[in-house]
C-alpha cells in the first residue's frame, strides 16, 4: 500500500491510494464437466488489476489532537492487465481464448483513525471498499461471449506515515 495525503484544511484531506496489484483467479461455476473437461471449481482464467483511488477525507477532531478519526468518499479507477486463460479454461471454452476487460470507474469509501506518535511520525489504521464493474469479453476462434462482472474489493490497512 502507498498513500499520499495532502491536508486541504484543518478538517479536510485528499488521499491518493495505490496498492500492490492483486491476482484474481477465476473458477468455473456450473456443471462438473464441460464435455470431458473438469469445469466446476477449476481455475479457468486469471487477471491482475491496478486501482488508484482518490479519496476526500473528513477528520473529526482538531489537528492538535493526537487521535484523528476520519471517513472519506471518492472515486476508484481500475484497469486490468495480464488477462490469461488456463489450459483447463481453453479446453472448456473450445480452444485458445483471448480475454478483454475494459477499465472501470466506481465509488470508493474509507473509514479509519490516525495517531500522532511524535514529531513527524504517525500510525494509521483504515478499512476501505470500492465498487468495480466491467464487461468481460472472451474470444475463442472468432466466437465472442460477453458477461458483466461486478465486485467490491476491500482493504484493511495498518501503516506508518511520515509528515513533512
Amino acid at each position: 500500500y502507498f498513500g499520499y495525503i495532502r491536508r486541504l484544511s484543518p478538517h479536510f484531506d485528499v488521499e491518493l491510494a495505490l496498492g500492490y496489484p492483486p491476482l484474481a483467479k477465476i473458477k468455473g461455476s456450473g456443471p462438473a464437466m464441460v464435455g470431458s473437461v473438469p469445469y466446476n471449481g477449476v481455475v479457468v482464467s486469471s487477471a491482475r488489476w491496478i486501482a488508484p483511488t482518490l479519496l476526500f477525507e473528513y477528520r473529526f477532531l482538531s489537528e492538535d489532537s493526537p487521535w484523528q478519526p476520519f471517513f472519506g468518499v471518492g472515486v476508484n479507477y481500475t484497469t486490468f492487465y495480464d488477462r490469461d486463460t488456463t489450459a483447463a479454461g481453453n479446453a472448456a471454452f473450445g480452444g485458445p481464448t483471448r480475454l478483454s476487460l475494459p477499465a472501470s470507474v466506481g465509488a470508493a469509501a474509507t473509514v479509519g483513525v490516525g495517531y500522532h506518535v511524535s514529531g513527524h511520525w504517525h500510525v494509521y489504521g483504515s478499512y476501505s471498499i470500492s465498487q468495480v464493474k466491467s464487461d468481460l469479453t472472451a474470444n475463442t476462434g472468432g466466437i465472442q461471449r460477453t458477461t458483466n462482472i461486478s465486485f467490491g474489493p476491500q482493504a484493511l490497512i495498518v501503516s506508518v506515515g511520515y509528515s513533512f
